[in-house]
């Protein structure tokens, strides 16, 4: 936790702003690197403290990272000055791009679902026949179609020997 003096001070040694913000050191390191925050202030021992500037950088980034935003994207953001005209029509921009992205990985999510389901489908009725699983025979197709492996079990009892 912070220490009492730090917390007067507004200065945070970079265990207790990872731990509060549910990071690591590491990653305040990397973000530091990226040049997400600004290079922290040092101690004469070496070690590294930030300011509460540096803090609310970093939750602002955490923040922008639980809605899906990569760190180059992030970094745009970081560089829109809330107060200029334009950051909105800028900030819009990067939004329905976002936008676009989680409507094609929610079209992908839906079409897994659907296949996921006609494999339990599949799977159900062999099961009611004591026949082959057609989700092994499934998932032993290579990228063409083609069978790769050459015993696929006939039954089920073959499949819980392998």
């Amino acid at each position: 936790m912070k220490t009492e003096r730090a917390m007067r001070q507004g200065v945070y040694r970079i265990g207790d702003v990872a731990k509060e913000l549910g990071l690591t050191p590491q990653a305040l390191r990397y973000y530091e690197q990226e040049g997400l925050i600004p290079k922290p202030q040092r101690t004469p021992s070496g070690y590294r403290i930030f300011s509460e500037d540096a803090r609310a950088r970093l939750l602002f980034l955490k923040r922008a990272q639980q809605f899906g935003f990569k760190l180059d994207e992030i970094k745009t953001l970081l560089g829109v000055k809330a107060n200029r005209r334009g950051s909105c029509a800028q900030v819009k921009s990067l939004l329905d791009a976002k936008l676009v992205e989680l409507e094609e990985r929610f079209k992908q999510i839906k079409q897994l679902q659907t296949d996921l389901l006609r494999l339990r489908k599949e799977c159900e009725a062999a099961f009611s026949v004591d026949a082959s699983c057609p989700v092994i025979i499934d998932f032993a197709k290579d990228v063409s179609g083609s069978v790769s492996a050459q015993n696929i079990p006939k039954r089920r009892r073959e499949i819980s020997s392998l």
